[in-house]
């Protein structure tokens, strides 16, 4: 049976009332949640993202008519594909780890790729600890991925065409976005408090309490 319309609006009257009559319990709740999310947030170990952008390419070195077959062929999305897992195989994370001092090797780095649709470009993102060795570690991979394609391919090679620089920002944790939530879950905290408070009042008043 549906609520007649006045008495919802009595009911939605009477929750805010309540609300305002007791609005330091919501406040509480909202500051020390939204607090919480941030001390959260700081404590988190920072991740940075650095991303370098890398094209597939004909090997200069082909004759013309082997240049336009090898064109032509980079219509075949599966070469590109294949060329941008190769980025991110153990071989070319120890490649490239290999290939820098051995103090970057302590830090935790993940290799990803991805193609850019309908083009023969693929980022190459790495997440790490540090956003400068993380920036290194990004354009270090089209220099591997590049023996390793000429290896399987013969007519290709890769180029840069984007360096990645070192992030000022982290990637994670995201504090912004944790103190937003932890304000909007506080408040919903508070609100609910406030209800169940006042809920709880009631039934101890007709209980003779």
């Amino acid at each position: 049976m549906p609520v007649p319309t006045d008495v919802a609006t009595d009911s939605a009257a009477e929750a805010v009332r309540r609300i305002r009559h007791r609005w330091q319990i919501v406040v509480v709740a909202t500051v020390v949640v939204t607090l919480s999310a941030w001390a959260l947030a700081e404590l988190q170990p920072k991740r940075y993202r650095a991303v370098a952008i890398a094209a597939l390419m004909p090997n200069e070195a082909l004759a013309t008519g082997d240049l336009l077959r090898t064109v032509d062929s980079l219509e075949r999305r599966n070469i590109i594909a294949t060329v941008a897992v190769l980025a991110t195989t153990p071989l070319t994370h120890a490649q490239v780890l290999a290939s820098l001092p051995p103090e970057y090797s302590k830090g935790q780095y993940v290799i990803d790729s991805r193609v850019m649709p309908n083009t023969n470009l693929f980022r190459i993102e790495v997440e790490g600890d540090d956003a400068a060795r993380a920036a290194e570690l990004a354009n270090r991979v089209p220099k591997i991925i590049a023996a390793q394609t000429l290896q399987m391919y013969k007519v290709y090679g890769i180029t840069t065409v984007s360096a990645a620089t070192p992030p000022t920002e982290a990637y994670t944790p995201r504090v912004g976005r944790s103190i937003a939530a932890g304000f909007v879950l506080g408040l919903l905290i508070g609100v609910m408090l406030v209800w169940g408070s006042e809920r709880f009042g009631r039934r101890l008043r007709t209980a003779g309490f």
